[in-house]
């Protein structure tokens, strides 16, 4: 859920903005409240810091690819996986080259596929797409994206970003902002229910929520309106994970950052990602 401020996420008493989040997955997952973004809170480097395990200083415009390999990358080079196994899907077009780094050695041929409703409006679209124009984009075209992945390529590691939370929180609206976060928490929901739906996944996929930012508190900077900064409204992330060998019903109060995901895939999964920093979260197994 991109740029989603903790206040109206975990933080919010009520939940008021998450309603399915913390009533319908937070009792079969696990939480972990004390999860942050403690370097530069923006999308790109937010995103692959959590796909690299490291820190990545890298620009916001999609001009720049992580410089330490991807788990994706990693996944395909240690197992052979083909490139359709791993999908990133992003409705952040600044997203689009997170899906392998430029680590001497890495890359393209262990990269993953992508796919944005932001490619499709391309004559013609994307041929790795094998869709067609979309009837939607933001959030929803790229959950239509996501379930066309599932049902044709069945990949085992994805990352999606759905932006348009980050998108409307720019605009400075506030019930523009909270209706994004209420409907983006709706398909998350819906999300799991596919997963489940699946003979394939169900009962065999892994699913984690969070964010790759945050937002100014109200009162510093901009606000809701922005972030980037080194508040504790731009820090301070939402983490929750599900999943069949995940502690069920558990809220935790370890000090985790973003950088600790990577590393906690590839433990699921059985991979090792050597040049990662971020640590494994071993308290979330069973």
């Amino acid at each position: 859920m991109d740029g989603v401020r903790y206040t109206e996420a975990f933080g919010d008493p009520l939940h008021r903005y998450i309603p399915h989040i913390w009533s319908d997955l937070r009792p079969i997952g696990i939480i972990n409240t004390p999860f942050y973004n403690n370097d530069i809170p923006v999308t790109v480097p937010g995103h692959t810091s959590m796909l690299t395990g490291v820190w990545q200083k890298i620009k916001n415009d999609g001009s720049e690819r992580p410089h330490n390999p991807t788990i994706f990358e990693y996944y395909r080079k240690q197992t052979g996986a083909s490139a359709g196994k791993t999908w990133v899907v992003t409705e952040h077009m600044n997203l689009v080259s997170t899906n392998y780094s430029d680590a001497p050695g890495w890359g393209e041929p262990h990269g993953a596929r992508l796919d944005s409703p932001g490619l499709h409006q391309r004559k013609p679209p994307p041929e790795n797409a094998d869709m067609g124009p979309l009837q939607f984009g933001g959030d929803v075209g790229t959950f239509d994206i996501l379930k066309h992945v599932m049902q044709r390529d069945r990949p085992s590691l994805v990352m999606v970003n759905f932006g348009q939370t980050d998108g409307t929180g720019h605009s400075g609206k506030w019930s523009a902002y909270t209706n994004a976060i209420l409907d983006v928490d709706t398909i998350i929901y819906y999300l799991w229910l596919k997963i489940q739906s699946m003979p394939y996944y169900q009962d065999k996929t892994t699913l984690i929520v969070t964010n790759d930012h945050g937002r100014f508190l109200d009162g510093n900077g901009t606000g809701f309106q922005g972030h980037g900064g080194t508040d504790d409204g731009n820090r301070h992330l939402m983490f929750l994970a599900i999943g069949p060998n995940i502690k069920t019903g558990a809220q935790l109060d370890m000090s985790r950052e973003l950088i600790d995901i990577g590393p906690s895939m590839a433990a699921m999964i059985g991979i090792s990602m050597p040049q990662a920093e971020g640590k494994n979260m071993t308290e979330l197994f069973r």
